[in-house]
């Protein structure tokens, strides 16, 4: 499937609150901090790591180093190994979704870039329903599926986090989106506007290092 991309632009909070009511759920959203990033899982861009074999080298060196890290019982499959590892950093065939518009347009304007930035919009019936996690494994998938995890960690929970999956994470995902354009002179007015909705670092993030990030910002960029 080719991408099919409509770019609307927005300018404002209130620009982006009425552009997304115009698509009615349900939808996904996924903010990106530069206007101009394919949506490619993060393994994707390191040359031949699937390939060769990086990927699942990296995967399982995770899982035997982070158990004495977790603050709950250990996954119990590949799948939830694979949500936890993502969220904590790892390079995976995941791309990060959230079904919140406010959280995605977060991600998108968190970080103070000279550059246009955006939030992809994905109706949740171009894509097939939850992946085969219990009949397969992450890495035997042959098509792109969404992926709702359990709530394995409290990041994932607080940005109503789900994920797409990607047996071929090297290429970029085709898909019909509807891609909101966001100008770099807008960063600081939109998250001042989600501040006031709650959406902030601390919330997204619920661990001390959210709660200075989100400080930080207040600091930077008083109301």
């Amino acid at each position: 499937m080719e991408n099919s991309i409509q770019e609307i632009p927005i300018k404002s909070f209130d620009d982006y609150c009425a552009a997304i009511k115009k698509y009615p759920p349900p939808r996904l959203f996924r903010g990106v901090s530069k206007a101009e990033y394919d949506l490619i899982p993060k393994i994707g861009r390191i040359r031949d790591a699937v390939d060769n074999g990086l990927e699942r080298m990296a995967f399982d060196i995770f899982k035997r180093d982070a158990r004495p890290h977790l603050e709950q019982v250990p996954p119990g499959n590949d799948w939830e190994w694979l949500a936890i590892a993502q969220h904590h950093g790892l390079m995976t065939r995941l791309l990060d979704w959230t079904d919140n518009p406010l959280v995605g347009l977060y991600f998108a304007v968190e970080k103070d870039h000279k550059t246009e930035c955006a939030v992809y919009m994905l109706h949740l019936p171009n894509i097939p329903a939850d992946a085969p996690t219990i009949s397969q494994g992450p890495f035997e998938i042959k098509e792109v599926y969404l992926f709702t995890p359990p709530h394995v960690t409290r990041r994932i929970t607080a940005q109503s986090g789900l994920f797409t999956i990607h047996p071929r994470p090297n290429i970029s995902y085709g898909n019909s989106f509807i891609k909101f354009i966001i100008p770099a002179a807008s960063r600081v007015q939109i998250r001042r506007a989600l501040r006031t909705f709650g959406i902030k670092r601390a919330a997204l993030f619920p661990d001390l290092d959210g709660v200075s990030e989100s400080i930080n910002d207040n600091v930077r960029n008083p109301l």
